[in-house]
């Protein structure tokens, strides 16, 4: 049968292909670990460190070579279709101007696609920019009172989508005391904010249900708890209404 081989920095090593799909495709493993603060085991989600890459070489140097007894067996008459079949073919690298123009246009689509987005991703996750913005929402604390709703919009995406994924955490607490602070600053905040909880759960479900960070869960518990308490007074009358059932 088909042998499969591990090929890594250091080794070549024999590889059964049965565990593709837990040593080749990235990704994050689920385990358990003990919780001091509920003393239980809880759900522990990692990234796996085994991801499969496709090396391409490209040849930048070609020979075209006659197989020696082909050479010397080659009747003197032979005509250059024959010649020519017993040579050894290479597909002529260095002669094709465009390669690209070779390749289906959607697969070159989705080559500029998958780039591009990694390396939006490579910016964003990145610490630098986590710092960067981390000193403008500092800039913006101290220039605006309430700040723009646009600036409160993009910073809550950023801590709720990006900084959550990311491995560094370092500035996750900082984060959350700035969104705190602002959602205590503006009515249009938190009314926005519960209005995109309740059109997206995935929010609620991936960090207060989900999430095994601690940190992380006290953190939107603590923004929540400002929103809540920014708007009950405001809309105390509005608790014993009942929506239209068609709602």
């Amino acid at each position: 049968g088909e042998e499969w081989f591990c090929f890594n920095d250091g080794a070549v090593t024999p590889f059964d292909p049965s565990t593709l799909p837990s040593t080749c495709f990235g990704g994050t493993k689920v385990g358990h670990k003990f919780d001091p603060l509920s003393q239980k085991m809880v759900p522990n989600e990692t990234p796996k460190q085994y991801s499969a890459y496709l090396l391409i070489y490209e040849r930048d140097h070609v020979e075209f070579r006659e197989e020696s007894h082909k050479k010397n067996s080659r009747p003197a008459a032979a005509s250059a279709e024959q010649q020519a079949a017993t040579e050894t073919w290479h597909p002529p690298y260095g002669e094709i101007a465009s390669p690209a123009s070779y390749v289906p246009g959607e697969v070159c689509d989705e080559l500029v696609r998958e780039n591009t987005q990694f390396l939006m991703d490579k910016f964003i996750f990145a610490p630098e920019y986590s710092a960067w913005l981390l000193n403008v929402a500092h800039v913006v604390s101290d220039a605006a009172d309430p700040p723009p709703l646009d600036m409160i919009r993009s910073l809550t995406y950023f801590v709720l989508e990006v900084l959550v994924r990311s491995k560094e955490k370092a500035s996750l607490e900082s984060f959350m005391k700035i969104l705190c602070s602002w959602y205590g600053t503006s009515v249009d905040a938190c009314r926005w904010l519960l209005d995109t909880l309740l059109r997206h759960t995935e929010w609620s479900v991936s960090i207060l249900l989900k999430c095994p960070i601690q940190a992380l869960r006290q953190g939107f518990v603590s923004i929540l708890t400002v929103v809540f308490s920014k708007l009950a007074p405001l809309e105390a009358a509005l608790y014993f209404e009942e929506l239209p059932s068609d709602t």
